[in-house]
């Protein structure tokens, strides 16, 4: 067959056969018949297998990787390399790359298994964070067993922004209730603004639980100038960054931490909840500036009560959620009978 071009009599007046339009041209059947040649010879070629990409320095860093996965044997490839880099940069030496990280890993045996788990069907189309500080903050709870049975429960709020844990608040073998829920809100208005009353509408978002949708917490909210949002029933993913710190918070703390009792439990929470909230690695470098400015400027407010010595402490004998509140602290109970 030869490759041309007939043109029709009535446009060209030429005779309607095929003729080279191109001379020196190869038939397109010796090119078909060359081509499945050299692709039937490419498939018979045994293809060499390629190795894993391998640098001078891999051999140095399994010693720089095993301290920090040793601490924290729950961390992803992409968790432990923001926390090798950030030592690499504190001693002058460049960064490395996540799948790098990654294949040394894999070489020396470090990765985490795969997780298998089946994701729900219901889609989750909300939307959680915020474009910026301080107008939505979400708050949930948690419990944490030790070894005897004892429970120690935790109550919390963080930013829906730059995830920062405002304010915490933790008590042993005894529920959430709304007095804990009020006092929590009051010291992450104090942390943040300085007074008790927010200058702009701002958002809760919380479960339906009973510390929660109590009159008591209506009452405070109302006065400090919370608007209170809860999410749907059966929907934890509508509260997905609280869920995911609570996640967090067992998973790469308690679960790897020996808990005999309730009270190395109290001792260890402040540590891990200064660890989750200044050195967070998938923050980004903007939301770490701004909590180390906040860091800078107080500490971090906290309160734990063991209601196993007392039932109910005074109001006045009670531990300060920060060492450095101001001393006119408005109680919830005051805050109610203004209204």
């Amino acid at each position: 067959m030869r490759c041309g071009l007939t043109f029709d009599r009535a446009w060209s007046g030429i005779k309607p056969r095929g003729d080279l339009l191109f001379p020196g041209r190869f038939p397109m059947s010796a090119i078909g018949q060359n081509a499945r040649r050299l692709r039937v010879e490419r498939t018979n070629k045994p293809s060499k297998p390629r190795g894993s990409y391998h640098k001078l320095d891999d051999i140095v860093l399994p010693a720089e990787l095993r301290p920090i996965i040793d601490q924290r044997p729950t961390y992803g490839y992409r968790r432990v390399t923001a926390l090798l880099n950030r030592q690499r940069r504190r001693d002058g030496l460049p960064t490395v790359n996540a799948k790098r990280v990654l294949s040394v890993m894999q070489q020396n045996g470090l990765t985490l298994p795969k997780q298998t788990a089946l994701r729900p069907t219901r889609a989750h189309d909300g939307v959680v964070l915020a474009l910026s500080s301080n107008i939505r903050w979400c708050s949930d709870h948690l419990e944490i067993c030790s070894r005897n049975g004892e429970v120690v429960r935790i109550a919390f709020d963080i930013d829906a922004c730059d995830r920062e844990i405002i304010a915490w608040s933790a008590v042993a073998n005894a529920g959430i209730s709304g007095e804990m829920v009020c006092d929590l809100m009051i010291a992450a208005v104090e942390r943040r603004f300085k007074t008790l009353k927010v200058p702009r509408r701002l958002e809760w978002l919380s479960d339906n639980g009973s510390a929660y949708i109590a009159r008591q917490t209506a009452q405070v909210a109302a006065a400090l100038g919370i608007n209170l949002l809860f999410t749907p029933v059966r929907s934890p993913q509508s509260n997905g960054m609280s869920e995911a710190f609570v996640k967090t918070l067992k998973r790469d703390y308690a679960s790897t931490a020996i808990l005999p009792d309730a009270d190395t439990i109290m001792a260890l929470l402040p540590d891990w909840i200064e660890a989750a909230r200044a050195a967070w690695p998938t923050a980004s470098s903007q939301h770490r500036l701004i909590i180390r400015r906040r860091m800078a400027a107080s500490s971090i407010s906290h309160r734990t009560v063991d209601r196993r010595v007392q039932r109910r402490p005074a109001r006045s004998k009670a531990s300060p959620m920060n060492s450095g509140r101001p001393a006119w602290r408005v109680s919830a109970a005051f805050l109610t009978s203004v209204l």
